[in-house]
């Protein structure tokens, strides 16, 4: 049979040590000099600093990086804006003309058709002059005015798009 010795035989063993509230104090004690435990703590200090350098550069980096994301957002946003202003603007162009070979036949339907283009040429100056958060409440009360009209829109903008997916189909 093994002989075990208990826990109370080994405590007897051992010197009696009286615990320290700082841990600085307590640090290394009894098992070395003063300088080892200057040593360590320096040690100990030194790569604090170099962490919390290493953290503040990491940020630096990532600021930066959406910085400059942020601003190539923001000009991709202003080149479609600009980009959407000048169709409306042709657009606008276009109705006119066509409100003007209408004239001659319906000057009622003609009159309707200039109402379209104006509407078309207001969008394409909002489009131009306003900032984009303005761009988005304007568009969020026009679909809580005319929710027809942005579910029409919808609907012909998927019918379009699913012509364009599908490609060009083959007549026999």
């Amino acid at each position: 049979m093994p002989n075990y010795i208990s826990s109370s035989e080994f405590l007897d063993g051992m010197p009696p040590t009286t615990p320290s509230a700082d841990p600085k104090e307590s640090f290394g004690k009894g098992s070395g000099s003063d300088r080892s435990k200057a040593g360590a703590m320096d040690t100990a200090s030194d790569l604090k600093d170099s962490v919390s350098a290493a953290a503040i550069d990491a940020m630096a980096q990532a600021s930066a990086l959406a910085s400059a994301a942020s601003a190539k957002v923001g000009d991709a946003i202003e080149t479609a804006k600009a980009g959407a202003a000048d169709a409306a603007a042709g657009a606008a162009r276009n109705i006119g003309a066509a409100a003007q070979s209408v004239e001659e036949r319906s000057p009622k339907a003609a009159s309707a058709v200039r109402n379209a283009a104006g509407g078309a040429d207001r969008l394409s100056h909002s489009l131009r002059d306003l900032k984009l958060s303005e761009l988005n409440a304007s568009i969020a009360g026009f679909a809580k005015r005319q929710p027809l009209a942005v579910a029409g829109l919808g609907m012909v903008a998927g019918y379009v798009l699913a012509r364009l997916i599908s490609g060009p189909t083959r007549s026999a």
